[in-house]
Formats: C-alpha cells, structure tokens, sequence
C-alpha cells in the first residue's frame, strides 16, 4: 500500500503500535 501523506503513515504506525502494545498486554494478562 502506497501513502499518500506523511500524516497517514504517521497515523498507520501509531495505530499498528497501539496493536502490537495491546497484544503485549493481553499476552500478560
């Protein structure tokens, strides 16, 4: 997938590391 602005990377990167952070978690619990 190709981004059109550097905001929707910036967006993209911090949703998929709310993802990975959540998966972290949940692995802890």
């Amino acid at each position: 997938r190709k981004f059109n602005t550097k905001m929707e990377m910036v967006s993209y990167r911090a949703l998929h590391t709310k993802l990975m952070l959540k998966g972290i978690i949940g692995k802890r619990v």
